[in-house]
């Protein structure tokens, strides 16, 4: 009986420390708060796009600035969501900007490291540095020539992301609305921007956008809905 008591008194503490600490925020400088959304963006964009660099040290053109831009774009206004004073909670379905934001930033660094790892499905002629993609994509060739590549690449990729990026913020899926989940996945779907725009500005990759945008839609939703299911039914098992 005492642990069931304790636990409503810990999330009552929970949730009053949250709301002081973000009453408290409200009457700081709001330039305190841009200034450190975006030294944090910076900072972490500077990580990840040297490790990006590294890559495409041999294909440096104007599309290596803009991608630069996009992502550190990206980061800044995951930072903003995240700095925002609010109460930062982890609740079931309660899908505050914090709870976004974490999921921009770490979408963004997935991509980040899925264009590192495999930039040929984002730009066509740039090959992999890693040659177990490069039979990965033969191996999706097989299955139905370019069209089932994007399609197989666009579904592993966003599997692989979302399976990572959504486990972070899992508990917040548990009870959520339809359309919450749909806004998580266009959340995950805007942190893979940099590989949208890589793809749609390529004559040849544009052809087969869709294919990829189905098969990445496809694995966002399939984990978002997995999630919201599993805890869930864990939860009426309890």
């Amino acid at each position: 009986m005492n642990n069931d008591s304790e636990v409503p008194d810990k999330i009552s503490k929970n949730l009053q420390s949250a709301i002081m600490k973000a009453l408290e925020e409200e009457k700081k400088s709001r330039w305190g708060l841009i200034l450190k959304t975006f030294l944090c963006a910076s900072i972490l964009a500077l990580v990840i796009l040297s490790l990006l660099h590294l890559i495409w040290v041999d294909f440096f053109s104007h599309l290596n600035i803009a991608v630069a831009f996009l992502i550190w774009g990206l980061l800044v206004f995951g930072f903003a969501l995240y700095f925002y004073p609010q109460p930062r909670l982890q609740l079931e379905g309660y899908w505050s900007p914090w709870v976004f934001a974490k999921l921009l930033i770490g979408m963004t660094i997935i991509t980040v490291i899925q264009l590192a790892i495999c930039p040929e499905f984002a730009l066509m002629g740039i090959k992999s540095p890693f040659s177990i993609f490069e039979k990965v994509t033969n191996f999706y060739m097989s299955f139905g020539g370019m069209q089932a590549c994007m399609f197989l690449c666009g579904l592993t990729f966003s599997f692989l992301g979302a399976a990572v990026a959504f486990s972070v913020i899992r508990k917040t899926f548990m009870n959520s609305r339809w359309n919450s989940l749909f806004s998580a996945m266009g959340v995950a779907l805007l942190g893979q921007l940099p590989v949208i725009v890589l793809q749609l500005i390529n004559e040849h990759s544009r052809s087969y956008f869709i294919f990829w945008l189905s098969g990445s839609a496809l694995a966002l939703g399939s984990v978002a809905v997995f999630l919201k299911f599993l805890r869930e039914k864990r939860t009426a098992k309890a």
